[in-house]
């Protein structure tokens, strides 16, 4: 798959945007980019699959589960 941003334009002008086939903290650059074309700021965002896929990253403490825990 080619990495590529996703952009939904909402009728109330809200703007939603999503990368695919961008694995690792890339994705932050390509968002942020988005952010510094629309002179915007996310104002909420989540990690997906992609980001832990196939590339070293640091995950915060409270989010490592060791063996037997459950979240």
């Amino acid at each position: 798959m080619s990495e590529r941003i996703v952009v939904r334009l909402g009728r109330d002008g809200r703007v939603e945007a999503h990368t695919e086939g961008v694995r690792g903290p890339g994705c932050l650059s390509a968002i942020a980019l988005l952010e510094e074309l629309l002179e915007s700021v996310a104002v909420e965002s989540r990690y997906t699959r992609d980001y832990y896929a196939g590339a070293e990253v640091d995950v915060p403490a409270e989010q490592v589960l060791h063996e037997g825990e459950t979240p």
